[in-house]
């Protein structure tokens, strides 16, 4: 998991009613007295009673009541302010919540309940008719998506704190979906990340990782938690992948979308390590089938060549007979007329990797690179690097040498006197 400060993004989290917050109180008091009065006393009681209200959503109730009666009352400069420190007052444990990395059962079900009426009054909450008068209507809808937002984020939150992972991860990606540039859109993704490295769901994890650290639209974390999360995630990048191969792309994309396309994939090391020898696997298969002989043959040589080699060697090699028919290539015969030791070429035409001795001298001779073929040989030795193994063959396990017998050497010339002396005799 992925640990940055919690001040980069505790900011966004208590963003819930920010706007509200900085908004400016509507002006009131003497000016406003001189100008409005009371319609009756009924409504100064009122606006008694809404001012001693400690409950926020009674608070509420009680302006919605004044809304009712006196639809035309010029007072509102007395009612519009108690009415926004009372949706501050109900989104304050929304904001509480998502202030603690691990909040109590009491601050869940306080959240709750607030989300709850939030979500079902928002259309209420925030009617055209209940805008303070300094705002636009642009800023109060703004508002309204605002808090609405967080307190459909809260029960997300809450199954996180659950470790009901499933309903954390149906909660925020809706959201997300529905709002990528939410002002919880950073953040929301941090979640997610770790969510997700906490069930070792390590694609997943990292892509949310990756949104963190990449997306600066609305929402993002601020620059430095960014690159708080940019450097992390690196390191934990090529922890579980083996390089940084795919890593910028990553970037790319988890900063165009905030949920992953459906064939996301990032392989692990072992994963890839492992298709790896799934691919050797299928060729060797293949090749089984096409050419047993050379599929042998490499199995062969990577059993010499790898880690236990002098023991595969000593338990499955030497001293016993392959009776399998190995082709190759002739690269040099020893000695070069009637030789008792081929070195020849299995793998590649024209790379030595096995020589084979005969007790019995071969005939004749043969030019490099001509086909032969051998049986039933019985490995002596081997090395590693270059490869090579060594094997005694009888001489009936040749195949196909046809060695042609070495050219007559001519006869010296005969000396001038020794000519006469015989042409004399006859």
């Amino acid at each position: 998991m992925l640990v940055i400060s919690r001040n980069t993004f505790l900011g966004v989290a208590l963003a819930v009613g920010s706007f509200l917050l900085t908004a400016p109180a509507p002006a009131f008091g003497q000016q406003a007295a001189a100008q409005a009065t009371w319609k009756d006393q009924a409504e100064s009681d009122l606006y008694q009673s809404m001012s001693k209200e400690t409950d926020p959503q009674k608070k509420i109730a009680l302006f919605q009541q004044w809304k009712e009666k006196y639809p035309t009352s010029a007072m509102g400069a007395y009612f519009v302010p108690l009415y926004v420190q009372a949706i501050q007052l109900v989104s304050q444990p929304i904001a509480a919540l998502f202030a603690a990395p691990a909040p109590t059962a009491d601050q869940q079900a306080a959240a709750q309940k607030a989300a709850d009426y939030l979500t079902a009054n928002a259309d209420s909450l925030f009617a055209a008719d209940k805008k303070p008068a300094q705002l636009s209507e642009a800023d109060w809808a703004k508002v309204k998506k605002s808090m609405t937002r967080s307190a459909v984020n809260a029960p997300a939150y809450i199954a996180l704190a659950k470790k009901d992972y499933a309903g954390a991860e149906a909660g925020f990606s809706k959201s997300l979906t529905d709002d990528p540039g939410q002002d919880q859109a950073g953040t929301i993704a941090y979640w997610l990340a770790n969510m997700y490295f906490a069930q070792k769901k390590y694609p997943a994890a990292l892509y949310q990782y990756a949104r963190a650290a990449s997306y600066d639209g609305p929402g993002a974390l601020n620059e430095t938690g960014r690159g708080q999360m940019k450097a992390a995630l690196e390191k934990t990048y090529v922890a579980f992948h083996g390089d940084r191969t795919g890593l910028d792309e990553l970037l790319a994309a988890a900063k165009s979308a905030p949920l992953p396309a459906a064939d996301f994939k990032i392989l692990s090391k072992r994963e890839i390590a492992q298709a790896k020898i799934d691919a050797q696997n299928k060729k060797m298969e293949e090749l089984g089938k096409e050419n047993p002989s050379m599929a042998l043959w490499v199995s062969l040589k990577e059993a010499l060549t790898g880690d236990q080699a002098q023991a595969y060697f000593d338990e499955h090699m030497k001293g016993t007979a392959i009776p399998m028919e190995f082709k190759a290539k002739l690269i040099e015969a020893k000695p070069a007329v009637n030789p008792k030791e081929l070195v020849l070429a299995v793998e590649k035409p024209d790379v030595a990797d096995c020589t084979i001795k005969l007790e019995e001298a071969l005939r004749g001779k043969m030019e490099p690179g001509a086909d032969i073929g051998f049986k039933n040989a019985t490995a002596t030795s081997y090395a590693a690097s270059p490869f090579m193994v060594t094997f005694d063959v009888e001489k009936d396990g040749v195949i196909g040498w046809k060695g042609a017998p070495a050219p007559a050497k001519p006869k010296p010339a005969k000396p001038a006197a020794a000519k006469a002396k015989a042409a004399a005799k006859k």
